[in-house]
């Protein structure tokens, strides 16, 4: 039997940092894909004459909403065109947008802050009487981001304020609509259609949504420290209380309970030293483990983190994981697609492991002509749980989305109901949304009407296997591609050959007394996963071989000894660390607290009284924490 309590599914009010720590009554609608959202998005906006706020990772302000509009001014109207509009009526325009590394087209600089479409979107702003930020209050870390994707428009009239929240970004390749049957400027990235989830709100959750959005804008730190930046630091302060959004007159039924959830990095928010927010990880979990039939997921990334612990424990006490991925990442022609890869394949071995057939993984394909077999890629991040509830958001299923980024979700449980049957069990009482929901996106993965779906656990035996090569339906079997060499294997091999004395490795000097096996696999990583790994290492040893060649050899010795003693001191370094520290697990980092940044390394501690230096491990006093900071930042002294 599902429970379709909200109290059994939200996180409890001592958890919660907002009060009420959920509302009731609130009215949302999934828009899915980027056509739909976007063409509500312009509706919104021509409604708005109190307050618009902006909150992306990237907007790109020429983005045209909605392209297939029968007015033929509304189907050329920009996203910029709409905010100016907005401004126009006498509405408060702000944008929060992050201050991205890129290149500024106007003053003909690379800068380290900086992005053609937000900073261009800024000035846009500022052009139309709005105020605007690019936003580098983040941890010291080169991997974090803004990343929320939040927008409130609010009216005089409260059933015209509205918010969206989720995955979309108003940038020029999220503009896809479910038939995914578009040539878009996704394909410029080697995709042939994109897909995503927003949600649209309407009720007492807006209010919340409004102060998220006030708590980062009146921030009173310096948001950047470029000098020419000065006009994108905010120079006004959102100081009203938040607007009324009444649902009714909406055609939405009110019925929905909502709880707002974030990810604000520790030590950085709301201030340095701040406790952060972290109840996107906790409410996750939290649903997770509340499970008792299935788990579906839409996410860009599944890389190893605190949640797939959950997920392995939900496997195994039988509950069904579904997740449907994107099939290769965006950033495959850049060096940290295999490192993406590799990360996705130990989440999904070890839930393999854990779930046997009642885990499975897809991905989404087009099936039409031309573009057949290339991939949707799927950038939503959605979580539903027994036909119960629903997540959608911005958060990704990885540390950087649950520690480090600035995410933001809302979870969702609807009061209205359905009674539909639950493997075969009838009776079983659902919430309507949640069932909705997902009946609709499964109905567009797999091109099967809706009322095949009823069923969710009986749809997981029935469709989800047939989602073959052949079978015309876009729902592919997902398969994690590591590239052509796997040096893990090999780890795993000279390790043990180590461990039993059968072998010594030149290149991985042992000092006497290392016996521990977690030392040993860490010094052989860190030789093995050298630059282009174990194939240049092999290709160095056939150069140095005076068989092949004595002249290839002449020259091939010097730069391998130079090699051998990089990785050495590599090894060495690793082994250090390895032997006098402990490794941090994921569970144990939501419970941290920042104490400081040395030489750009975090420090933090955890409930047990360690220190937390950044990811890799934990030490007992705050001077060594010190010492291991300055060390792992590349400051060795040699």
């Amino acid at each position: 039997m599902a429970n379709i309590d909200p109290a059994y599914w939200f996180l409890p009010a001592e958890k919660m940092q907002l009060s009420p720590h959920f509302t009731r009554g609130n009215a949302v609608a999934a828009r899915i894909d980027g056509m739909d959202y976007m063409a509500a998005l312009q509706g919104a906006l021509e409604n708005c004459d109190t307050d618009l706020l902006i909150a992306g990772w990237q907007v790109s302000g020429h983005l045209k909403l909605n392209p297939r509009s029968p007015d033929a001014a509304l189907a050329q109207q920009s996203f910029t065109d709409a905010v100016a509009a907005v401004g126009k009526r006498g509405a408060a325009v702000k944008a929060l947008l992050w201050n991205q590394p890129g290149f500024d087209d106007q003053t003909g600089l690379l800068l380290q802050n900086g992005n053609r479409d937000n900073i261009t979107f800024a000035r846009a702003v500022l052009a139309a009487g709005g105020d605007a930020i690019l936003d580098s209050r983040l941890p010291p870390n080169p991997v974090s981001s803004h990343h929320q994707k939040f927008i409130v428009a609010a009216a005089r009239n409260p059933k015209h304020t509205v918010a969206f929240v989720g995955g979309i970004d108003v940038a020029d390749d999220r503009w896809d609509s479910p038939e995914h049957a578009l040539a878009g400027p996704f394909a410029a990235k080697g995709l042939a259609g994109w897909h995503d989830i927003q949600a649209e709100v309407r009720g007492p959750a807006v209010a919340q949504l409004w102060h998220a959005f006030k708590a980062r804008w009146n921030d009173p730190r310096q948001p950047n420290h470029h000098p020419g930046y000065e006009a994108f630091r905010g120079h006004t302060r959102l100081e009203q209380v938040a607007p009324m959004s009444n649902p009714a007159d909406s055609g939405i039924p009110a019925t929905l309970a909502v709880q707002l959830h974030q990810t604000l990095p520790a030590g950085i928010f709301p201030e340095v030293g701040g406790a952060g927010d972290s109840t996107i990880l906790e409410a996750h979990a939290h649903a997770i483990d509340q499970a008792r039939h299935y788990i579906y997921i839409e996410d860009q990334y599944i890389w190893p983190c605190a949640l797939v612990e959950h997920l392995e424990a939900a496997l195994r006490r039988g509950v069904h994981v579904l997740m449907v991925v994107a099939r290769d990442d965006v950033a495959l022609v850049n060096a940290l697609s295999h490192i993406s890869n590799r990360l996705r394949h130990e989440a999904v071995e070890r839930l393999r492991k854990a779930g046997g057939e009642r885990f499975q993984i897809f991905h989404i394909e087009r099936t039409d002509g031309a573009y057949a077999g290339q991939q949707i890629y799927v950038h939503a991040k959605l979580t539903i749980v027994d036909d119960c509830y629903v997540s959608i958001g911005s958060a990704n299923f990885n540390g950087r989305s649950l520690t480090n980024d600035t995410e933001i979700e809302i979870g969702i449980v609807d009061e209205a109901t359905a009674v539909i049957s639950i493997g075969g069990v009838p009776g079983q009482t659902v919430c309507r949304f949640a069932h909705d929901l997902r009946r609709r996106l499964w109905a567009e993965h797999f091109q099967q009407p809706e009322g095949n779906l009823e069923d969710p656990v009986a749809a997981l035996g029935r469709l989800w296997p047939a989602a073959i090569p052949g079978k015309g339906q876009r729902a592919k079997p997902h398969h994690v591609r590591i590239g052509l060499l796997d040096v893990d294997p090999l780890s795993e091999y000279v390790t043990t050959l180590i461990t039993k004395n059968d072998v010594a490795i030149a290149c991985i000097p042992l000092p006497p007394g290392i016996t521990e096996r977690s030392v040993i696999k860490l010094a052989v990583d860190a030789v093995l996963h050298g630059p282009q790994c174990a194939l240049l290492l092999k290709f160095l040893e056939e150069l140095e071989n005076p068989d092949l060649n004595p002249a290839l050899a002449a020259i091939g010795h010097p730069f391998m000894a130079a090699w051998r003693e990089h990785w050495a001191m590599r090894a060495a370094h690793a082994m250090h660390f390895a032997g006098r520290h402990t490794p941090v697990k994921e569970a144990e980092i939501a419970g941290q607290v920042f104490v400081e940044s040395r030489e750009g390394v975090q420090i933090f501690r955890l409930a047990d009284g360690r220190y937390h230096v950044v990811s890799h491990f934990a030490v007992p006093s705050l001077e060594s924490a010190r010492a291991a900071a300055t060390a792992v930042s590349g400051n060795t002294g040699g």
